[in-house]
């Protein structure tokens, strides 16, 4: 009895093992590693931050949110637009993500997102890169 036991958990077990690669193998290269950040708030600036990621290569889908500090809450007293671009390989499988931010400077001051104590604009950008299977 015991052989026929042993016989269905190697079977069980090289199921699992035989499904489980395939899974792992369409998930490509996840990164994401910010490597840069610029700002440019002069008088006739659109772009005032810009931020450079690296990510894996095909991960061209992408979905970019802006939050106020803690990256819970949206923005909600001010303009803050946003546009992205990826460009081709940086190196072998990695891409570079930009992410734009255009925020309205005339209404920078006494928002939510500028902090009078310490004269800086505190903010949060989420990055979420995506499957091509949800998009």
């Amino acid at each position: 009895m015991f052989p026929s036991i042993a016989k269905f958990f190697t079977l069980g077990a090289l199921l699992i093992s035989a499904t489980a690669p395939h899974a792992a193998a369409e998930i490509l290269d996840w990164s994401l590693a910010l490597t840069n950040l610029d700002s440019d708030f002069s008088l006739g600036s659109t772009n005032e931050i810009t931020l450079e990621y690296e990510i894996g290569t095909g991960r061209s889908t992408h979905e970019v949110n802006i939050f106020t500090k803690g990256c819970v809450n949206p923005i909600t007293d001010i303009d803050v637009l946003f546009n992205s671009e990826v460009e081709g390989g940086v190196v072998e499988d990695v891409q570079k993500l930009n992410v734009f931010l255009d925020v309205d400077k005339s209404a920078l001051f006494g928002s939510e997102i500028w902090t009078d104590a310490t004269n800086s604009l505190e903010l949060c950008v989420r990055v979420d890169l995506k499957s091509a299977k949800n998009g």
